[in-house]
């Protein structure tokens, strides 16, 4: 069981390394995804917000222009938005692809920290 714990422990850890040198790697194609978009669409406040935060808000980025290729809804912008035609220009495509890794790495982080958190309340119900 302390074997268990331990690895689920450094798992996050390694998933935020990887996370950071996936951004690092990417960060000019980062970077030219949202000077491109802002040149002809405005993010919504709290994506704005997101965009000047570097590498603490590039998972939610990522997850916008996801969202927009997939035409799913996003958070304050409506259906009927110009913004949803970005990632089908020339060029847009490569770039979100490109940093897509950034977002997956993350959730995974994300999930490893969830289940420990589930393992340490199982543990102090005693139910584990």
């Amino acid at each position: 069981m302390k074997t268990t714990i331990m690895i689920l422990t450094i798992l996050p850890l390694v998933c935020l390394m990887i996370s950071v040198i996936l951004y690092i790697k990417n960060r000019s194609r980062y970077q030219n995804i949202i000077c491109d978009f802002q040149k002809e669409y405005t993010f919504t406040n709290p994506y704005l917000l997101y965009s000047t935060m570097g590498f603490l808000g590039a998972p939610l980025i990522v997850y916008f222009f996801v969202n927009l290729l997939g035409n799913r809804k996003i958070f304050f912008l409506d259906r009927g938005d110009k913004a949803y035609n970005f990632p089908h220009r020339d060029g847009s495509l490569q770039l979100i692809t490109a940093i897509k890794p950034i977002l997956s790495v993350f959730l995974m982080g994300f999930l490893f920290c969830l289940l420990l958190g589930f393992l340490a309340i199982g543990i102090m119900l005693r139910v584990i």
